[in-house]
């Protein structure tokens, strides 16, 4: 309750310094001195294991990996590793009956984020890089399908050197991408953003309405849950 006060506190007298300071460049100070209060609320709220209690008012879909249409009203962003075995089960027994029944018919748009738990799963991370890689070459759902497959077992140097021929890639291409870093950036800060926002167990999933490329009056899903808890929330976004 004493860091809900202070927070509140330091709001407040920001709050009442800009009605007295209309200056445009003491307003932007201002709004950089919010903007770190913010952050030094969510760093303090997970440190307490509370990260959940000071979630956005909107999620960013970023540099998310999308499939289906982008006219759609209600977006599904989900943070998955690829070495955790109940992602592989959400993407093999409820994914396939989402995208017949929303992605394929244009009612949602489905962003793939990454979220790997390196401290359980450590090549987790290079699985993230391997399938935005594929992605670049549309090769998303088919390398998808096979890292889910294979495992963290199965991701060996000898098997990744097999992948580009396994699904027709442009090998050079495929190998540069691996080794840039903005897309190894891509992958941590897409795990730092989850963790932003308190989400620490995979796949979790954030419904919403989509606003740009944000998506708003969200609700969360943490787990591989049935088909029908996902239709309720989309059916009812889609309203």
């Amino acid at each position: 309750m004493k860091l809900i006060k202070i927070v509140f506190v330091l709001l407040g007298t920001l709050w009442l310094q800009g009605c007295a300071s209309p200056q445009e460049a003491e307003i932007n100070a201002l709004k950089a001195e919010l903007a770190e209060v913010k952050q030094l609320q969510a760093l303090i709220a997970r440190k307490i294991g509370m990260g959940d209690r000071v979630r956005p008012d909107s999620i960013e879909m970023a540099d998310g990996i999308r499939v289906g249409s982008n006219n759609a009203n209600v977006a599904i962003i989900e943070f998955t590793d690829l070495h955790c075995p109940f992602c592989k089960k959400f993407h093999e027994e409820v994914y396939p009956e989402l995208k017949q029944a929303y992605i394929d018919t244009n009612k949602l748009l489905f962003v793939g984020r990454e979220l790997p738990l390196l401290n359980l799963h450590k090549n987790a991370g290079m699985a993230a890089v391997i399938l935005r890689c594929a992605n670049q070459q549309n090769k998303y759902a088919e390398v998808k399908n096979e890292l889910f497959s294979i495992g963290a077992s199965g991701l060996t140097l000898d098997y990744l050197n097999t992948i580009p021929d396994t699904f027709s890639l442009d090998s050079d291409a495929f190998q540069h991408c691996l080794k840039n870093t903005d897309v190894h950036n891509s992958v941590t800060l897409s795990a730092k953003y989850a963790s932003e926002m308190g989400l620490g167990d995979t796949p979790a999933f954030v419904i919403g309405r989509i606003d740009g490329d944000t998506v708003t009056d969200y609700e969360i899903i943490v787990g591989a849950k049935s088909v029908e808890e996902f239709s309720k929330i989309i059916d009812e976004l889609a309203k």
